[in-house]
């Protein structure tokens, strides 16, 4: 059984002051009453409550928008983590927070990214701190020869290079 509807999910990240405003206006139902989320929940934050991993996604393709971590408080839930730098999909992996980003050179189709780039985060006193990182960099000849070899100088061109931000519990 879920920590939390669809539904509750939605409306606590459209409270949410630091959800962008870009995020908030793809909140809305996919056709029917289903909400583009993915919601996963486990202990991130050592509290031994389960801890939402919440990922927005688009409708049409399911590309991930941004993914948020909430601390469960007495107060409620808690920001604790945001990455909002699409396309982004987070998961829970024994206990750490994997953060994926398909990274794009000019000219690369959706389908085929020219790489990717997975950051594990532990949870370290109170906030998330990087403890390791990889790039996955793929083969153009195989599926997703987009033809032009990238960019002018073959290197990425700055498409996704926004950072995930972990952000604190208030107080």
């Amino acid at each position: 059984m879920p920590v939390m509807g669809q539904q509750k999910v939605v409306r606590l990240l459209l409270s949410d002051a630091s959800v962008s405003a870009e995020t908030k206006k793809d909140l809305k139902p996919c056709g029917g009453h289903d909400y583009p989320v993915d919601v996963s929940s486990g202990d991130l934050t050592g509290t031994g409550t389960p801890d939402l991993l919440v990922n927005v996604m688009t409708c049409g393709d399911a590309v991930g928008v941004a993914s948020y971590v909430y601390r469960k408080e007495k107060s409620g839930y808690v920001s604790v983590f945001r990455a909002e730098d699409p396309p982004v999909y987070a998961e829970i992996d024994r206990g750490d927070l994997v953060v994926t980003r398909q990274l794009y050179q000019k000219g690369d189709p959706v389908s085929y990214p020219s790489s990717e780039e997975v950051v594990t985060y532990g949870w370290h006193g109170d906030e998330f701190t990087e403890s390791y990182r990889m790039r996955n960099d793929y083969s153009k000849t195989v599926g997703g020869d987009n033809g032009d070899g990238g960019g002018e100088d073959g290197e990425d061109d700055g498409v996704g290079d926004g950072a995930a931000v972990p952000t604190s519990p208030p107080g």
